[in-house]
């Protein structure tokens, strides 16, 4: 029988294997927020149109979070993650290749399904292949793949879909599925990121979801990520460029604080890992969400007076505060066997997600719904959904026992 934990090169290059995944997952899911206008012109769509395109990625992903943990936790990253990259790949193709709303919804929807693997992979790698003591850090520094695909995407695209046009550009995307693949099946070893088959039955299929829902740990992790991950994707995907562009910044202007938002999480992950091995989960996602709730209000409240390195900053800042939020799947995590550990991380990535997809369109419907002018839509719709999900997540990291500040 396999050593518990592998030789610690065998696990970091196993971790390097499903942070690549997460890092290419996030550029083809960012690359579609300067890619809106145009295959929105494309494909005849207006603007609520092309955010439903946008939402049906996280929906599906959301939805394929939970059978992706309990998948990865009965076969293993080493056989699932290399087949989940290379269905990436052909969906983004897929998605190049619409030509109407309802094949780009399927397209999308199909990369949603295949990137759902990413987080969970990531969770059961660390719960295996690398010493209990670097779980934190190694999570923290896991999120950096959503500012570097982030920052990859949002502007790689920008500047691909000028030369090339937005399916183009998507083609460009598939084809680094194919390496990212066969890396991950050299790098992940099956005798301990294989199928674990002396598991007990308990932690398989229902048995492993109950078991993880019983949890109170994990139950607030799942509403600390809700409003963290919503906000992130909701208003760092979705509506933050519009916001931008309201306050009178051309779009060149609007991509530097997209690239901002993305650099700031970018920036704020790893060194969450570190503070936390000195605050604990508990008040490092305090500050971190009470930095968020204050830099976003600023953005979208205050008149922009300031130069666009000032609005930058301050974007930034909220980024790099919303990381915190990652400290959730460590509090999911440590009070649960390492079977579990996929399980764990699907069901609270799951409650981010979801949330997130919603985000992406609630402020919208309330922005139609007042019809007023286009900032001051933004302002109310924006400004009232965001603080609400950030103040949900505050709450619940209040609810957290105090011991958790000393892990």
């Amino acid at each position: 029988m396999a050593e518990t934990t592998p030789p610690t090169r065998i696990g970091i290059l196993a971790y390097a294997a499903a942070f690549s995944f997460a890092i290419y997952q996030l550029i083809v899911q960012t690359s579609y927020s300067p890619l809106r206008e145009e295959i929105g012109a494309d494909l005849a769509l207006d603007a609520m149109r092309t955010s439903v395109v946008s939402a049906t990625f996280l929906l599906t992903y959301a939805c394929m979070q939970i059978p992706a943990g309990i998948l990865l936790d009965r076969f293993g990253a080493a056989r699932l993650l290399p087949v989940a990259t290379l269905l990436l790949g052909g969906a983004t193709v897929l998605f190049s290749l619409s030509g109407s709303m309802a094949t780009a919804i399927v397209g999308r929807g199909l990369m949603g399904l295949s990137a759902a693997f990413a987080f969970p992979a990531i969770g059961l790698v660390l719960r295996r292949g690398v010493d209990a003591r670097w779980f934190a850090f190694l999570m923290g520094l896991a999120d950096v793949g959503i500012g570097v695909g982030g920052m990859i995407g949002t502007l790689g695209a920008d500047r691909l879909a000028a030369a090339i046009g937005w399916r183009g550009t998507m083609q460009v995307a598939a084809a680094f599925a194919l390496p990212i693949a066969i890396m991950a099946a050299f790098l992940l070893p099956k005798a301990w990121f294989g199928a674990r088959t002396a598991a007990p039955a308990a932690t398989a299929g229902r048995g492993s979801l109950r078991q993880v829902i019983a949890s109170r740990d994990v139950r607030l992790a799942a509403l600390i990520y809700a409003g963290g991950c919503g906000t992130m994707y909701g208003f760092g995907t979705m509506w933050n460029r519009p916001i931008a562009i309201a306050w009178t910044l051309d779009p060149q202007e609007a991509a530097i604080i997209d690239f901002a938002f993305y650099l700031g999480l970018a920036l704020g992950a790893p060194f969450t890992g570190i503070i936390e091995g000195r605050l604990g989960a508990r008040r490092t996602m305090l500050w971190g969400l009470g930095l968020t709730l204050m830099a976003f209000l600023t953005w979208v409240l205050v008149p922009v007076w300031w130069t666009i390195w000032f609005d930058a900053a301050n974007v930034a800042l909220l980024g790099a505060g919303l990381a915190s939020t990652v400290l959730a799947f460590t509090v999911a995590c440590r009070s649960l066997p390492k079977e579990l550990a996929g399980t764990a991380v699907g069901f609270v990535n799951f409650a981010g997600v979801v949330t997130g997809a919603a985000l992406q369109v609630v402020p919208g419907l309330v922005g139609e719904w007042l019809a007023l002018d286009p900032l001051f839509e933004l302002q109310v719709g924006s400004g009232t959904i965001f603080t609400i999900a950030l103040t949900l997540a505050i709450v619940a990291t209040m609810r957290l026992p105090r011991d958790h500040a000393a892990a």
